[in-house]
This record gives structure tokens, C-alpha cells and sequence, in this order.
């Protein structure tokens, strides 16, 4: 089963004016200076045929730029948008001429789509019948109500049969029998192998209906995957977002704007036009930036420290680990320090011989094609991966090393040294027996001894479901290989063997479980909640919820012999 949809680094920008004029000066002379809003920013993911993708996240957060890429309305500024087959876009209005009736509406969508006259005769009768507007199919469509326009338009659609369905917020408005006539029609379309893309802010209507979930939060993929787990993540992250202030609200939108380099911020390129273009015009400036100008200008002193705090924040936020640098700047951290513990010290501070290996310190690292914040991303590393050191180098202009890894079969990259640590094959070894201790835990939520959770570790994919006496839930490919899902125990493998194996909804005290461990952890990342540990088979990997202080997941990653 091949796939229908493949984003690849796809960005999607919007210029900003502040008056009409200066969008017509745009026109006339071509500027290349200016301001942009990202509405996506590098977003990558596949959807196979027959899947159903909830699409969920604030507004504001791209996800109806991201229906009117799949459906060919406008196209991508950066990457790639594949589409196999035909995409149609139902959307509040979508693809209707106010001008026009309701009947010659029909006509006109059914030609865009590339039906021929005898085609469009056909389904106009069923089109009429399912939007059940009456007399005012012959007015003109400005004439219409928001739920009237809904039905058209979601009447049109699904009698033009496409490939692929880009729904978005089209059952928002209307009644409840018109929104179950909807679903209905849907379910059909999935039954008969229909891809379907469900934006909605009805988070029970998506997880009733879809296979999958995409969380987009402002601009960039937050998560992507099973419907239940993604759905889970985001409503807990609603209710927490539902729990703050207007000025809250306000904070973190800023703050995850600025994290993920998205808003109304340029590209290098369009930073070095407009530093080119000073002598000209007098830059504009940004809310944001305008408030940074007018506290460095309060005293010399607090001057030089916030350029201090806000240069390290940029560097490791470039280097690819948003939650290291809003932690920097939060704690006043200066950039030679990265936020781990001090066993966690950069591979930068160790002599070149005294480190063979690292490993990856924080949730996420960015792996470049060169020893430069400026160079493309070629993938990204998971907590506690470890990886063989290649090759370093020193960055004078950033005031940091750079580590060549190899990250695939004849594949190689550069990783920042502040998102890797030093690792030693003998260092603080995990016990058997005090790994054995977790028994404690996993025969309550688990109702299996950790020995029996451990054991497919380094078999085929067919033994384990030949030993494992649990009922496999879901499976399902990611970047991480085939994901194979029993309740709350989830391997993973790849080549068709089992190398990784973690315990979610762990849910226990932080303290029980680090105390049942005996061993001090190789290296922490405290403000995220990350503990890596190593036994003499197993990588373990331990992370917590640092407002609840409770360890959420543990995995354990069988370790290679060579």
C-alpha cells in the first residue's frame, strides 16, 4: 500500500504589510525585504491510502494552510507536496463563487475537478438531494448562510468521488441532522478506502472517526501517529491551556513562536536583505522585538547580560533543542553550559581521545549536513541514542564543538556538542537484580515480570508474537521502524528484529522507581525529565513528568555486542 499524501519539508509564508500601499509597492518593484508569517514551517510527514487523519492544534496553528496545500490551492514556498490522485477540499465557502447560484456552482467545481458535461448532469440531481437547500439552490450564493454554503459545498465534494477528502471545519456549522448525513457519507467513503484529512476542533468527533491524528502547533508536526495516544496528548495539553490567563496564553504563544522560529520572523536570507537594505528605510520591528530594544536600552549592564542569555538561547535553539534554550534563558544559563547535570557535561569539554562515544542528551537533536547552524537538517535523534564519534569540530564563531555521528548505512551528520554527553561502556552499570526490583511495578500494570518484558529484545518479529501471550492492539511504520503496539507495552523493531521495547503509562513515584534503580544515572536532564541508565544488556531509558515528578515511560534498547 503505497502512499497518497508526502510532505517534505514544506513551508508555507505570508508577507505582512502594514498598509495597502506597501503591498502594491511589493507588486510594482519586486522587494524582497519585509516581514513573513510561517504559517508552516519545514513540516515532513506520509499518509498511506485508506488512512483517516484527524487534524487538530490551536488556531493559528497552520492547519488550514496545510488543507488548502493537499487540495492544490496554493502551493508550497519551500519542499515538497506530493499528492497521488484527486484531492478535494470542503471547507466553509471552499471553491465557490459568491456570484454565481447554487446550481451553476455546481457546474463550475465539477469542471475545475475535470468532469465533462454528461459527468456534471449526472451527479447534480444527488448533489441537490444531499444539500437540501430548496429554492435557494438558484440564488446567488452570497445570499447564503455559513451552514448553507457547508452543505454545498460538502455536497459538491463527496458527489465528485475523489481520491483523497480535505474536510475542514465543514461540519462546525449547520444542524445536528445535516452533521450526522455528513458522517454518515464519510464512513462510507472509508469503508471504501477513501483518504481522508478531518480538520476539526471537536476533538470526540476525531477520535470517533479517525485512524490517525496530526497535532500541528503552530507551524511545525508537535506529534504525529495513533489516534488514541496523539488525541490523549492534546487534550491534556487543552486542559491546561484552557486553565491560563489571557496574558498566559498571550506568554506561551510568544514563546513557542520564537522556540520553533516561526511567526512574524525572516530567514537568514531575508535578514541578510534587509541588513543590505538599511541605509534605505528604516527597519520595521516587531512587538516583540520592540519591547527587546527598549529594555537593552534601560543600562549598560543589564544591557550586556540579556545579550549574553539571548545569543545562547539562539545557538541552542538553532542547534535543534527548543526546550534547552527556553530553559537557558529562563535560568540565565550562559551558553557554554548545557541544562543537564554535571555528569552530563558537553563532549566538548573532554579531550578528543578521551571519548569514543555520545550519547544524545536531550528529547531531540538536530543532525545537519555540516559543522554549521546554517546548513540543512538531514534527520533528528532521540533521547539516549548512542552513537560512535567520527570526527570534531571546533566552532569559533558559535563558541562550540561540533560531533560527526553516523546516523544510517553510509549516512553521516554533525550534532551540536551541548545535546550530546560523553558515554562510557562501563560506566555505573545497571544490576540485574536491581533491574529485577521493577517487578514490583510491572506485575501490577503490566501483569508480567520485567524478565518476560524483556526477553523478545533481540528476536524476530515472529517470535515475539509467538511468545508474547499478550493481544497485539495496533501496528504501524514510523521513523523508528514498525511500531508493534500490546496495550500499554509497545516494541519496536526493525529488519524484523526487536530491539527496543517501552512501558507506557508507567505513572509511578519518581523516587521508587530511581530509588529501585540502586545506580546514579550515566547522565540526567533534570528540566526534561530525562535519565539514561545502561545495565550490561539494556540501554534504559527513564523519562519523567516534571510537574508531577511521576515517571511517565521507561524503555529499554538492547545494546549491540560489536
Amino acid at each position: 500500500m503505497g502512499y497518497k499524501v508526502k510532505f517534505q519539508q514544506v513551508t508555507k509564508k505570508y508577507k505582512m504589510y502594514n498598509k495597502q500601499t506597501d503591498k502594491l509597492k511589493d507588486l510594482l518593484w519586486n522587494r524582497g525585504k519585509g516581514e513573513y508569517h510561517y504559517a508552516l514551517n519545514k513540516i515532513s510527514f506520509e499518509v498511506n491510502e485508506g488512512e483517516i487523519v484527524g487534524v487538530i492544534g490551536l488556531n493559528g496553528s497552520g492547519k488550514s494552510t496545510l488543507s488548502n496545500l493537499i487540495a492544490g490551492v496554493t502551493m508550497p514556498n519551500e519542499g515538497t507536496v506530493d499528492i497521488n490522485g484527486s484531492a478535494s477540499l470542503i471547507a466553509i465557502g471552499a471553491g465557490l463563487n459568491n456570484q454565481l447560484t447554487g446550481l451553476q456552482n455546481i457546474e463550475l467545481k465539477g469542471l475545475m475537478m475535470g468532469l465533462n458535461k454528461h459527468q456534471i448532469e449526472e451527479i447534480t440531481p444527488k448533489v441537490i438531494e444531499f444539500a437540501d437547500i430548496g429554492k435557494f439552490i438558484n440564488q446567488p450564493v452570497k445570499t447564503y448562510s455559513s451552514g448553507m454554503k457547508s452543505r454545498l459545498g460538502f455536497a459538491i465534494s463527496v458527489n465528485i468521488d475523489p481520491d483523497i477528502l480535505v474536510i475542514d471545519e465543514a461540519l462546525s456549522v449547520g444542524d445536528q441532522t445535516f452533521t450526522n448525513k455528513c458522517l454518515e457519507k464519510m464512513n462510507e467513503f472509508k469503508e471504501n478506502g477513501k483518504t481522508i484529512f478531518f480538520i476539526s476542533h471537536s476533538l470526540s468527533q476525531v477520535r470517533s472517526f479517525c485512524t490517525k491524528a496530526l497535532w500541528i502547533h503552530y507551524g511545525h508536526v508537535k506529534e504525529y501517529g495513533d489516534i488514541t495516544e496523539v488525541a490523549d496528548h492534546y487534550a491534556a495539553f487543552l486542559k491546561e491551556y484552557n486553565a491560563m490567563s489571557k496574558e498566559e496564553r498571550e506568554q506561551l504563544k510568544e514563546q513557542q513562536l520564537s522556540e520553533s522560529a516561526h511567526g512574524l520572523l525572516m530567514s537568514t536570507s531575508e535578514k541578510s536583505e534587509k541588513k543590505a537594505d538599511s541605509k534605505e528605510e528604516e527597519p520595521r520591528f516587531s512587538k516583540r522585538s520592540q519591547r527587546m530594544k527598549q529594555q537593552k536600552d534601560k543600562s549598560v549592564k543589564k544591557r550586556s547580560s540579556k545579550k549574553k542569555v539571548l545569543l545562547s538561547a539562539a545557538t541552542l535553539l538553532l542547534a535543534g533543542s527548543a526546550g534547552v534554550a527556553a530553559y537557558a534563558v529562563k535560568n540565565n544559563v550562559p551558553h557554554d553550559k548545557p541544562a543537564v547535570s554535571e555528569q552530563a557535561a558537553p563532549a566538548s569539554t573532554s579531550h578528543k581521545n578521551d571519548v569514543d562515544k555520545v550519547a544524545v542528551n536531550t528529547k531531540t537533536a538536530f543532525v545537519r549536513d555540516k559543522a554549521d547552524l546554517k546548513s540543512n537538517q538531514k534527520t533528528i535523534l532521540s533521547f539516549g541514542e548512542v552513537y560512535s564519534v567520527l570526527d570534531r569540530k571546533k566552532d569559533p564563531d558559535e563558541d562550540m564543538e561540533w560531533i560527526k555521528v553516523k546516523v544510517g548505512e553510509g549516512r553521516v551528520g554533525w550534532v551540536s556538542s551541548y545535546l550530546v554527553s560523553p558515554y562510557k561502556e562501563d560506566k555505573q552499570v545497571v544490576a540485574k537484580e536491581n533491574i529485577e526490583t521493577l517487578n514490583e511495578f510491572t506485575n501490577v500494570k503490566y501483569d508480567s515480570t520485567i524478565a518476560n518484558l524483556l526477553r523478545p529484545l533481540g528476536g524476530s518479529v515472529e517470535h515475539l508474537s509467538q511468545t508474547f501471550t499478550k493481544t497485539l492492539t495496533s501496528q504501524r511504520e514510523s521513523n523508528d521502524g514498525n511500531l508493534l503496539n500490546y496495550g500499554s507495552v509497545q516494541y519496536v523493531s526493525l529488519n524484523n528484529e526487536v530491539e527496543e521495547v517501552s512501558l507506557r503509562n508507567f505513572d509511578e513515584s519518581s523516587s521508587k522507581v530511581l530509588e529501585a534503580l540502586k545506580e546514579k544515572p550515566v547522565f540526567t536532564n533534570e528540566k526534561e525529565g530525562l535519565y539514561f541508565y545502561q545495565s550490561q544488556n539494556y540501554y534504559i531509558k527513564v523519562y519523567e513528568d516534571v510537574k508531577t515528578n511521576k515517571i511517565t515511560l521507561i524503555s529499554f534498547v538492547k545494546r549491540s555486542n560489536t
